[in-house]
């Protein structure tokens, strides 16, 4: 399938013990537990999305290749955000208020991340790639000075490694195609996560 670009993602933070999202703006992301990374943030520049399949692997034997299976699936998603705010990124990996400052309290947060991407040859229609459970890590910034000609802009990079999830059946993501009956957004994240509740 052919895409253009990336249209958006989101992002949702989970209590560890229960699975459940948070759905409160203070505690969690937002009201309803999902937080679009929309023309707020100047949207998403990049999502890079590797593992979805294990690497293969051959077993030979009398000079011949005998069999073939696959190493276990191991993805993650480099996420590129132009402008995320900080508190949401602190949320998302474990950093908290420490005294005048933040420091990374020890945690790891339950978080999700789902990445919406765009056909180029079905206008007005999506694939969802949809990874209920995992953890955020930051990425390293790179700050490099202005100079005489252009402004040195540095965006915010996070790094999503994933982890079965019992909602979709022990499985590690799940995608979706817009074009689908019965297919919303709203059904999507429902179906991710049984106890949102749209705020619509």
């Amino acid at each position: 399938m052919l895409f253009d670009g990336i249209a958006g993602a989101f992002l949702a933070l989970k209590d560890s013990d229960t699975n459940e999202l948070i759905a409160d703006a203070t505690k969690g992301l937002s009201a309803n537990g999902i937080y679009e990374l929309n023309h707020t943030v100047l949207g998403v520049a990049e999502a890079k999305i590797t593992g979805l399949q294990g690497k293969q692997a051959q077993i030979t034997g009398n000079n011949t290749i005998q069999y073939v299976y696959s190493d276990p699936t191991a993805p993650t998603v480099a996420l590129t955000v132009n402008d995320l705010p900080i508190d949401i990124g602190n949320k998302l990996t474990g950093v908290s208020a420490s005294g005048l400052g933040y420091a990374d309290d020890g945690t790891v947060p339950l978080g999700a991340v789902i990445v919406k991407v765009p056909s180029l040859r079905m206008p007005g229609v999506f694939v969802y790639y949809a990874f209920p459970s995992g953890s955020f890590t930051l990425g390293d910034p790179d700050f490099k000075s202005d100079d005489t000609s252009k402004k040195n802009v540095t965006t915010d990079s996070l790094s999503f490694a994933a982890i079965t999830d019992d909602n979709i059946g022990g499985k590690l993501y799940r995608t979706y195609l817009s074009s689908d009956d019965g297919f919303s957004e709203d059904a999507m994240f429902k179906d991710l996560f049984p106890d949102y509740v749209s705020s619509k």
